[in-house]
C-alpha cells in the first residue's frame, strides 16, 4: 500500500494531465457539491429551528386564549369592573381626605430641632424638658454661654422666630458675663 503523501502526488498529477475542459469540469463539480452540502445544511438548520419552536409558539397562542377566556368570564361574572379613572379617583380622595384631616401635632422632637436650629456657636445646649398637659407646648432649655452677649442673641432669636409664641429668660441668666449657666422657658404657638 502506498503513503497518502504518494496518493496525494498521483492524484494531482493525473488532474495535470487532463485536458483544460476536464479540469473545468471537475472546478464545477467541487463548487456544485460544496453547494450542495451548504444547501442541505440550511435546510436541515431550518426543519430544527421550525421543529424547536412550533411547540413553544402552540404553547403560548393557548396560554393567551386561556388567560383571555378567563378573563371574559371574570368581566361577565362581575368580579372584574371596567377601568377606573385615575385622575378623578386622585381628585376625590384628595377632596375627601381634606375634609378629614387632623391638624398635626408637633413632636418634641420637632421642639428641640427649632430651638438647636436658633442656637449659635456661643451657646451651648445641654438639657430640654417637655412640660405636658398644658395647651400650648412648654420647653425648658438649659445650656451655657460662653458671653451674655451670645445668650441675648439667642434669646433675640427665640423671640423671633414665628413658632414660638413666648420666651421667659430670668434676669438671673445674665449674672455672669462670662460662661454663664442658663434656664430659658420656650412656649411654642
Amino acid at each position: 500500500m502506498l503513503p497518502r503523501s504518494v496518493w496525494r502526488l498521483l492524484i494531482i498529477t493525473m488532474i495535470n494531465i487532463l485536458p483544460y475542459n476536464q479540469k473545468k469540469m471537475i472546478g464545477r463539480m467541487r463548487g456544485l457539491r460544496a453547494a450542495t452540502v451548504t444547501m442541505v445544511a440550511v435546510v436541515v438548520l431550518a426543519l430544527v429551528i421550525g421543529i424547536t419552536l412550533l411547540p413553544v409558539m402552540v404553547a403560548v397562542n393557548t396560554r393567551y386564549a386561556i388567560a383571555g377566556n378567563q378573563l371574559d368570564l371574570l368581566q361577565k361574572s362581575g368580579a372584574i369592573t371596567n377601568p377606573v379613572d385615575i385622575d378623578a379617583l386622585d381628585v376625590r380622595l384628595s377632596a375627601v381626605a381634606g375634609k378629614l384631616a387632623v391638624p398635626a401635632t408637633a413632636s418634641p422632637i420637632d421642639y428641640v430641632g427649632i430651638i438647636r436650629s436658633l442656637a449659635s456657636a456661643n451657646v451651648s445646649l445641654s438639657g430640654f424638658s417637655l412640660h405636658e398637659g398644658a395647651a400650648t407646648a412648654t420647653l425648658t432649655v438649659t445650656g451655657v454661654a460662653r458671653t451674655r452677649e451670645a445668650l441675648q442673641q439667642f434669646v433675640a432669636g427665640l423671640e423671633g422666630d414665628a413658632r414660638i409664641s413666648a420666651v421667659d429668660s430670668p434676669v438671673s441668666n445674665y449674672v455672669k458675663s462670662t460662661n454663664s449657666l442658663f434656664t430659658i422657658t420656650v412656649t411654642f404657638k
